[in-house]
């Protein structure tokens, strides 16, 4: 597989480059401005070179896709990624770096420091790159929105002698990081199960007033209320029950026990934690704990191996939606309520028992009795009325148990039998059909035969060294890549980019360096001659103190077709007697040899003279002479 031409063919004459990005389409005719792009080459510009991500700029670019032209504003939403860079470097044919992340404390790019507040959250809008696409089949009414939501993002490519390395010891040469990733789907049909859920509130209603009806004794009732002239009761039951069950589970998202997937059915949104979902801890992968950030080049996140665990999940938020619905039911029974009326008109003309009783059932098992409401006219009616009233509020412990007989059998296994019944009819006939069968499979069908998404997405090229042996010459890490219709990769991007091109395959030199004389006095020349370079180059040839400073200027000999030269090399009259060491670099490779010389004092005739030449005893004369050892004594 090759390496785009978008991200390693700036300098193809060069040996080596390097080159990396935030986001990179694989289509683009022409570079993303603004998408943090840099590049280097050896030697053209080896860098470092680092360039930022201008979201305001990208933005507005447009990603060309077959023949539409979409703005790349209206698929991504890169949020508070200002921070992130790309750095490139290549500092030699056969070493070179390429970084996508953020900017360190150094000024350099790095990858480390992956705290959600540090990287942001990129949003990519996948709907809308599948209808840009006109690919069908994943725009069916039961999905109508698919983001695919990325925090940290960001990878690594170093080449060092010719080799690429692998930093962090898992995943293959070159290291990538993605942080936390969910996919996000939308359906109106997940919304409708909402509706269904209050439906079944509504039936769990509906049954516990049918059942507390069948089970309230009115005649024991008007027993246990022996007044004189008080007319029969006429009871019913009104349960409320249907709003606090929906709120329950419909309030907040539910997440299942292995956090993989999350359902939000007030808004129709599901979630899929990818994070989670690749954790290499589960079962599913054998137990490796590769986890997000150690999986094998060109991972496929969304694939029919995956089915299993996604289902898993599922029922797990079915199961945990079943459970909130049943505590609901159970904290609920206390919007259960009696309603007994007691109405009757005397034979006295103005004579009428009015009272109305309405008692919540937990309260009143627990022996907390509501007080009576009357509104009786006429002498004889407002002494029965009163005496009625007189007869509950005074009758507490009289009273209770009837209501506790009916209380304590909704709480009974047998009870939550009959509830149990509704909700799971609504589990298997509604949540599970639903959720399951009707969208997620179908779903995930979809998405997988239209958008590949790979995690540590790698491209290489290799060639064969003279020796028979193939070696990797270039590599590209992608640390998420997204390509449209799968079958036929007709559009890839990529994000968090970076890649290195080297000379692995290189004939590999071995220069050795002499020099005829090795010793010599300064100010004369010693005949360099080197074997084993680079054939028809150029080698810089430089003399070096024992510190390793240059002294003098640097010579340039040419190779012959053997990769042979020699070359005079001569030293300043005034150069210090001492140890020294030629240095021969190849300059197509970078590659010294070096052999040591000892620089001599240069040769001398000394003369002498006196003025004057004659002087008494105890007188002087001046004493002066020439060619002597310069800066000596």
């Amino acid at each position: 597989m090759s390496v785009p031409a978008s991200a390693l063919d700036t300098y193809p004459d060069d040996p080596a480059e390097a080159g990396a990005s935030v986001l990179m389409s694989e289509l683009m005719e022409q570079e993303l401005l603004g998408a943090a792009t840099s590049v280097a080459g050896w030697d053209t510009d080896p860098g470092p070179n680092i360039e930022n991500l201008d979201v305001d700029v990208l933005g507005s670019q447009l990603f060309q896709l077959g023949d539409i032209a979409l703005p790349v504003d209206q698929f991504m939403d890169f949020g508070q990624l200002g921070g992130l860079a790309s750095s490139s470097e290549a500092t030699s044919p056969i070493d070179g770096r390429a970084a996508s992340g953020l900017i360190g404390p150094d000024g350099g790019v790095t990858i480390d420091g992956t705290s959600e507040g540090d990287w942001g959250t990129t949003t990519l809008d996948l709907l809308a790159l599948a209808d840009a696409a006109g690919v069908s089949g994943i725009t069916d009414a039961f999905v109508d929105q698919i983001d695919l939501q990325l925090g940290a993002l960001g990878s690594e490519v170093i080449a060092e002698d010719g080799v690429f390395l692998d930093p962090d010891g898992v995943g293959g040469p070159g290291q990538y990081i993605l942080g936390d990733a969910s996919l996000l789907v939308h359906s109106p049909m997940v919304e409708d199960i909402a509706a269904t859920i209050s439906d079944v509130g509504g039936q769990v209603d509906t049954a516990v007033e049918d059942t507390v009806n069948g089970l309230f004794d009115v005649g024991a009732l008007a027993d246990l209320l022996p007044v004189p002239g008080l007319p029969a009761p006429e009871c019913t039951v009104d349960s409320n029950m249907q709003g606090t069950i929906v709120n329950a589970v419909v309030g907040e998202p539910i997440t299942s026990a292995n956090q993989m997937v999350s359902v939000d059915f007030s808004t129709g949104q599901l979630e899929l934690h990818l994070e989670h979902i690749l954790e290499g801890s589960d079962p599913w992968f054998g137990g490796d704990d590769a986890g997000m950030n150690g999986l094998p080049p060109n991972y496929e996140v969304i694939s029919d191996e995956m089915y299993p665990q996604i289902g898993e999940s599922t029922h797990e938020v079915i199961q945990e939606a079943i459970q909130i619905m049943a505590t609901a039911v159970e904290e609920s029974l206390n919007a259960v309520s009696i309603n007994c009326q007691w109405y009757e008109e005397g034979p006295l003309p103005g004579d009428v028992v009015d009272v109305s009783w309405t008692v919540s059932l937990a309260d009143a098992a627990s022996g907390n009795l509501a007080p009576v409401e009357t509104n009786c006219t006429g002498v004889t009616a407002t002494v029965v009325c009163q005496t009625l009233a007189t007869t509950i509020n005074t009758s507490g412990a009289l009273l209770t148990p009837l209501f506790a007989a009916v209380y304590n059998f909704l709480i009974s296994d047998e009870g939550d039998e009959l509830f149990t019944l509704l909700i799971t009819d609504l589990k298997t006939d509604l949540i599970a059909e639903t959720l399951w069968v009707d969208i997620l499979g179908p779903f995930l069908d979809a998405f997988t035969e239209i958008i590949s998404v790979q995690i540590n997405h790698q491209e290489t090229t290799t060639c064969v060294s003279d020796t028979g042996e193939e070696l990797v010459d270039s590599l590209k890490v992608s640390a998420l890549s997204i390509a449209l219709v799968q079958s036929a990769d007709v559009g890839r991007l990529d994000f968090g980019n970076s890649g290195v091109r080297i000379d692995a395959c290189a004939t590999a030199i071995e220069p050795v360096l002499t020099a005829d004389p090795p010793e010599f006095p300064a100010g004369e020349c010693t005949v360099v001659s080197g074997e084993g370079y680079t054939p028809n180059s150029t080698v810089t040839v430089q003399l070096a103190d024992a510190d390793g400073n240059p002294v003098g200027d640097p010579i340039v000999a040419e190779t012959d077709e053997n990769g042979a030269f020699t070359v005079d090399l001569c030293t300043p009259p005034d150069t210090p007697p001492g140890d020294y060491t030629i240095i021969g670099t190849d300059d197509e490779t970078g590659t010294p040899a070096e052999t040591p010389v000892v620089i001599t004092p240069a040769p001398i005739e000394p003369t002498i003279t006196v003025d004057p030449t004659e002087v008494a005893p105890g007188e002087c004369t001046v004493v002066t002479g020439e060619g002597y050892t310069p800066n000596s004594t």
